[in-house]
């Protein structure tokens, strides 16, 4: 349809134009005018798709290599975040069990605080009560002492008199010897005695007898007050130790509830920052395929339209052509039969052909000031003299005028046509400089962007891989300390071990040598040696368990300190082999993506410089494309319109009114003629 309203529009100037021309050669001229435009119009939708092909390409190329890299991101992340994850579930299940024994051991230290308090109460009243009683021996030992000096008394002789030490007692109290609370505390260790020996021991009817036996009770007291304090202390020993070692215990678990809840709130912020990352690439990765989707769909698109748009070009130029061979090879008789005598009337009443023809090219030469104009007006003009001088010749002139004139509408025309190639060729070649440097400009933006973020992430890995290095180094300085401490620990022990078994020995076999020969009691000043070594025993026995216990404990902590060192030691050696080979593989992307951040420069490199050449080749020209288009196109329509005024007459035509015309111009000649004659 388009083509058909340009030719029905170029037929209905031809015949617009007919007063001037003949219409067979305005419509030949209007289809080739057609059959220019349509071709430039075939060049430019060829040099189009050129450029859009090329975008196609570019853009497809681009977004594949972004695609791949994120999804090359998303493999990595989602590796690291499956990673984090099963670290995090690690770390809170031991979390869990650390938090649990810590509980476990509180409360048994809660408890064994609780029960060591009551053994303290327990012990001061039994201490206290013994200490009174004691004092109260003491007491009456010293009553029954005096009594004895005096001789003997009344008060004396019932006490001697007494069947028991417990009747000998209310004897003393009877008559004031003793007071009531020192015959109560004698009473009641003596019953508590009791438990220990079936009956209260019987003593000889003297002064001595009670005495001996108040002295006898003393000792056992003494004894029982030894027994009773070792005890304690060794109650208050079992104590310390066992509160130290929860003490310990807890002290180490919640350090290392500190130092996970450390590494795990760290490894909770990667995660999410994985997780923030992961977001990003997914979201690129969707953008990217989907725009690649849409720019494929969109190519495909640009290419159907443009083939049918070739193919639409290619039929209306069949046509056209068909059309003006139909013109040329069938109209030339008819157009020379039905317009020459309209042209004769016509250049009769304008004057002659030729000088409308050279006045038209003089016209033209000034509007458009050209000198190759201005030549050919006068050239035409000569050669209109010679065919007025000559009129034999006169188509052979005619011919040359036609043919100068043809000529020089090609050559402007060739020149027009040149012109124009270049200017569009010039601007094709900006253009593609232009989008080539844009386009690589963004491409090592791009490259660039993604040398930093890996360099970064490079250098942070780095970082924590010199940590992890720094943290080996002192675990194993520490495990090393540890095992030197141990050793020194292990060798006292063994030193000090043999040297209070062999003490203890030593002091039970005194023991048991007084006790064989003094008796299970002993007598007299034995009796306060048994009971010392007896304290003695307990003190080399007690700090014997120490030490043992001790070096049990010590020997535990270094055990489970070596696990949990050789556990830690572990893991920050696979952090560390991972996170060289993650570093490694990120300067190894780095150096890839440098290596083609490196070409995309040198490619940018050219382009600039290019773009800058055709810059330089398509401004130097003072005088703009568009000015010297249009002037050309004045000088090719003026020509044009001189060679049109030249085909209205043929010529015959052309040699009858100048023939007619002869008389009219050549009247100065004819007087002269008549005068010689």
């Amino acid at each position: 349809m388009a083509a058909m309203r340009r030719l029905a529009l170029s037929l209905a100037l031809a015949m617009g134009a007919a007063g001037t021309a003949s219409p067979i050669s305005r419509v030949l001229e209007l289809l080739g005018g057609m059959e220019d435009k349509i071709k430039k119009q075939g060049m430019e939708a060829d040099e189009a798709m050129k450029e859009a092909g090329e975008f196609c390409r570019q853009r497809s190329r681009d977004l594949g290599y972004s695609i791949k890299t994120s999804t090359d991101e998303k493999e990595d992340l989602e590796a690291k975040i499956s990673k984090s994850t099963s670290k995090l579930e690690s770390i809170a299940s031991t979390l869990q069990e650390t938090s649990q024994g810590i509980e476990t051991n509180e409360a048994e230290l809660s408890k064994a605080t609780e029960v060591r308090e009551k053994e303290k109460a327990d012990f001061a009243t039994s201490e206290q009560d013994l200490l009174d009683t004691m004092d109260s021996m003491t007491r009456a030992l010293g009553v029954l002492e005096k009594e004895a000096a005096k001789g003997k008394s009344e008060s004396l002789l019932q006490v001697q008199q007494a069947p028991n030490v417990l009747f000998a007692l209310e004897a003393m109290v009877s008559k004031s010897l003793i007071s009531t609370a020192d015959r109560d505390g004698l009473t009641a260790f003596l019953q508590n005695s009791e438990q220990q020996a079936p009956a209260v021991p019987a003593y000889e009817p003297k002064s001595g007898g009670v005495t001996d036996m108040l002295r006898d009770l003393q000792d056992k007291a003494k004894t029982e007050l030894y027994s009773l304090r070792a005890k304690e202390a060794q109650a208050k020993s079992d104590y310390q130790m066992l509160r130290q070692s929860l003490e310990d215990e807890i002290k180490y678990a919640k350090e290392k509830v500190a130092q996970m809840q450390a590494a795990q709130a760290e490894e909770s912020s990667d995660k999410a920052s994985n997780e923030k990352d992961l977001k990003e690439s997914t979201t690129n990765f969707a953008e990217d395929s989907k725009e690649l989707v849409e720019l494929t769909a969109e190519c495909k698109r640009k290419k159907e339209d443009y083939e049918e748009e070739s193919k639409e070009h290619a039929d209306e130029l069949q046509a056209l052509g068909t059309a003006k061979d139909a013109l040329i090879k069938k109209t030339g008789a008819a157009e020379a039969q039905a317009y020459s005598f309209l042209q004769l009337g016509q250049e009769s009443s304008a004057g002659y052909p030729g000088k409308k023809v050279v006045q038209m090219l003089r016209d033209a030469a000034r509007r458009t000031d050209s000198t190759g104009i201005s030549l050919l007006a006068r050239q035409v003009s000569n050669l209109i003299r010679e065919g007025e001088a000559q009129p034999a010749q006169k188509k052979d002139v005619f011919a040359s005028i036609k043919t100068l004139i043809s000529n020089m509408i090609s050559s402007k025309e060739k020149s027009l046509l040149e012109d124009t190639s270049r200017a569009a060729q010039c601007k094709k070649d900006m253009k593609v400089a232009k989008e080539k440097v844009e386009a690589k400009t963004s491409e090592f933006h791009k490259y660039q962007n993604k040398i930093d973020k890996l360099v970064s992430k490079s250098a942070g890995l780095k970082a924590e891989v010199s940590e992890l290095q720094q943290a080996l180094s002192t675990l194993a300085e520490a495990k090393a300390n540890a095992t030197a401490i141990r050793k020194k620990e292990s060798a006292i022990f063994k030193k000090t071990e043999p040297e209070l078994q062999q003490g203890l020995e030593g002091v039970k076999i005194a023991l048991k040598v007084l006790r064989d020969y003094y008796g299970e009691q002993g007598a007299g000043a034995a009796t306060g040696i048994i009971g010392m070594l007896e304290v003695v025993d307990s003190d080399f026995t007690k700090n014997l368990a120490e030490i043992r216990v001790a070096e049990k404990t010590a020997a535990e902590d270094y055990e489970e300190d070596e696990k949990e060192m050789k556990l830690e030691t572990t893991r920050k050696e696979q952090d560390l082999k991972y996170k060289t080979q993650a570093y490694q593989r990120l300067d190894a992307d780095v150096t890839e993506v440098q290596g083609d951040a490196d070409s995309v420069q040198s490619v940018l490199d050219d382009a600039k410089q290019y773009a800058e050449t055709v810059k330089a080749k398509c401004t130097v020209t003072p005088e703009s494309y568009e000015e010297k288009k249009a002037a050309r196109q004045q000088e090719i329509d003026d020509l044009k319109a001189a060679l049109a005024a030249l085909d209205s007459s043929s010529a015959a035509s052309f040699i009858q009114l100048r023939e007619t015309s002869a008389p009219r111009q050549l009247r100065g000649s004819h007087a002269a003629n008549t005068m010689d004659n």
